[in-house]
């Protein structure tokens, strides 16, 4: 059964559970008896960055359902990346020839 809001103006809001069929009639407040106003609330309202909506949006859906890669993907990989050596002024990342192999070296 669902809960709706309601405001009375001498002690504030509270909470009614009744059924939809009865959603419209009015309610008296529980404190005092008298008729209480019906509150209005935007269900799933969000107060965040439509880039952030989407990134959470994103997240939610790969937890579920993860896009996999295959030959039929229609998007590319890595279009549009810049180099390494262009971001950090330096090399690229090379595995050491010394006697340390696993060391990588900023060159």
């Amino acid at each position: 059964m669902p809960r709706y809001d309601f405001d009375c103006p001498a002690h504030g809001t509270f909470e009614v559970q009744r059924p939809i069929a009865r959603s419209g009639a009015k309610c008296a407040c529980p404190r005092c008896g008298a008729d209480a106003t019906r509150l209005f609330a935007s269900p799933m309202t969000r107060k965040m960055a439509p880039s952030q909506i989407t990134a959470h949006d994103r997240n939610e859906k790969s937890a579920h359902a993860p896009h996999v890669c295959g030959s039929g993907c229609s998007h590319k990989h890595g279009a549009g990346r810049v180099p390494l050596s262009e971001t950090t002024g330096r090399g690229v990342p090379t595995a050491s020839r010394g006697p340390r192999p696993w060391v990588i070296e900023h060159g």
